[in-house]
């Protein structure tokens, strides 16, 4: 069994945690999700819930996704957010009211200028919500 430490690069975790849950450790699992926990950021927070989010790692997706809600104004104009699917705007937007609409709306359509052809049907879906 292997005894030595090992380096973890947090910045681009999926990876990680791709092999973590295809080999199904679930002592490593549990140190990884506390560890991402505890380093859950803005400059982080969209990589970490789209982590969680495919994984089913609930803990780590609520944290990730209560940062993306403070950080909001920041996060939703960066690269990471632009890249989310619907369904992950949807969650990071709906259920919240303490974001401001003007500043959903914005980014909203900052995300759709990603794909305006491609999102154009989504985007009515974000409106609706």
């Amino acid at each position: 069994m292997y005894g030595r430490e090992v380096q973890v690069d947090f910045t681009d975790i999926f990876p990680l945690v791709e092999v973590i849950d295809y080999l199904d450790v679930e002592r490593m699992k549990t140190i990884v999700s506390d560890m991402m926990v505890d380093k859950v950021c803005e400059d982080n927070c969209i990589s970490y819930f789209r982590a969680a989010h495919h994984f089913s790692w609930q803990r780590v997706k609520q944290v990730a996704l209560e940062c993306i809600r403070i950080e909001f104004t920041t996060v939703a104009f960066s690269e990471g957010f632009r890249n989310l699917t619907t369904d992950e705007v949807l969650q990071c937007v709906q259920h919240d009211i303490s974001l401001p609409a003007d500043t959903v709306l914005k980014a909203c359509f900052h995300w759709l200028q990603m794909d305006p052809i491609g999102r154009n049907d989504s985007f009515q879906t974000l409106l609706q919500t």
